[in-house]
Order: C-alpha cells, then structure tokens, then sequence
C-alpha cells in the first residue's frame, strides 16, 4: 500500500517548482499544492505596430505569468526579436 502525498508535502512539488514560483514572485497563498498553474496571454503580430502593442501588454504582469509573442511574417518576427518585450 502507498501512502498518498498532500499536496502541502514538499516532496510532491517538482525540482523547478520553487525557482519557478521564486522568479514569478508567486505568494505562498497563491502556490499551494503539487501543481504550479501558470497564465499565459499569447498575441499574435502580423507587423510592427502589434509588435509595439504587445510591449504594452507587459502591465498586464499581474493578470498573467507568461507573456508570448507569435509573429505572423518575417516583417513581424524581426520587429519581435529585436523590440520585443515579451518571455516568449
């Protein structure tokens, strides 16, 4: 018989789980349990003015963990890699 993990056991939690939660500055209110559920906002950018856009959305930081960036054409994907402020 195997005794089930809490979900407040340390040993449940993956090795990345606390780097993780540090580097997103999660609260411990907000980080209980095995599993670490990460938001993430996705735009899409077809030129250079989305790409400028999509800086912006760098204040929703609060509403969501993970900001990514897909660019649409070759125009887009420079601007992003060169203007892009986004995680992904």
């Amino acid at each position: 018989v195997v005794a089930p993990i809490t979900p407040s056991s340390s040993a449940s939690r993956g090795p990345l789980w606390k780097s993780v939660a540090e580097d997103l500055c999660l609260t411990d209110k907000a980080s209980v349990g095995a599993v670490l559920l990460l938001r993430r906002l996705t735009l899409v950018c077809s030129d250079l003015a989305h790409v400028a856009a999509a800086n912006k959305a760098s204040a929703l930081r609060p509403a969501y963990h993970l900001v990514a960036l897909r660019p649409t054409n070759d125009e887009a994907f420079r601007a992003a890699c060169e203007k892009g402020m986004c995680d992904i």
